[in-house]
């Protein structure tokens, strides 16, 4: 189920970031939070990126990197 609630949250965060070639403080604060909250240090961990008009506008990495 967790899954399901990331997938419309990130839907609902891209929506919101398009037509913006940057996010906000806000917003990269929220998608941080989101992408770090189920991974504990040191284990192995996520990459995530939202990428608009071939750049990356946020990028996190998380977990053993």
């Amino acid at each position: 189920m967790k899954i399901v609630y990331l997938c419309l949250f990130t839907v609902f965060i891209y929506s919101s970031v398009l037509g913006q070639n940057t996010l906000t403080a806000k917003q990269i604060k929220l998608l941080d939070s989101i992408a770090t909250q189920d991974v504990p240090k040191n284990a192995p961990g996520i990459a995530t990126a939202i990428i608009q008009n071939g750049k990356v506008i946020y990028e996190k990495y998380a977990g053993y990197v």
